[in-house]
């Protein structure tokens, strides 16, 4: 029996997701992913896809963040992203019902990041990011 894989649909299957591509196309289009365009919901797409990749997906985003932001790397990332959409004034909490205006800048700056990582990733390894994390933390505890 003939194989029913054309050169064309194998390479589809086999090729890795780049997840660029996808986020870029949710950010547009979410109600065709079954999203309302919040931030909330945006956060736990996300969150599926990395899920879905066994938590590789966006390791070492919360210290690339950090390093971003020169704060530490504990919170989760969308408090990060909060910080960095909001970084001189009142920033909302993951708690708190964000207004439409702050819902719409902190979904963009969080897709923003996303696509630097992502773009970031494929030229450096996620060990090269911690580690750069690690030493300026040290050398941070080193000066004070």
């Amino acid at each position: 029996m003939a194989s029913t894989l054309t050169s064309n649909n194998w390479i589809d299957r086999f090729l890795p997701m780049d997840y660029r591509i996808l986020f870029n196309d949710v950010q547009k289009r979410p109600k065709n992913y079954g999203l309302d365009g919040s931030f909330l919901q945006f956060t736990v797409f996300v969150n599926g896809c990395d899920a879905g990749n066994d938590w590789g997906l966006l390791l070492g985003f919360n210290h690339w963040l950090a390093l971003r932001l020169d704060c530490e790397a504990s919170p989760a990332w969308p408090v990060l992203v909060l910080r960095s959409a909001f970084p001189d004034e009142q920033r909302p909490t993951l708690r708190a019902a964000l207004s439409p205006e702050q819902d719409t800048q902190a979904s963009e700056e969080m897709f923003r990041l996303l696509g630097a990582f992502l773009e970031q990733r494929t030229g450096a390894s996620v060990s090269s990011i911690i580690a750069r994390y690690e030493n300026k933390t040290r050398n941070r505890a080193d000066a004070g």
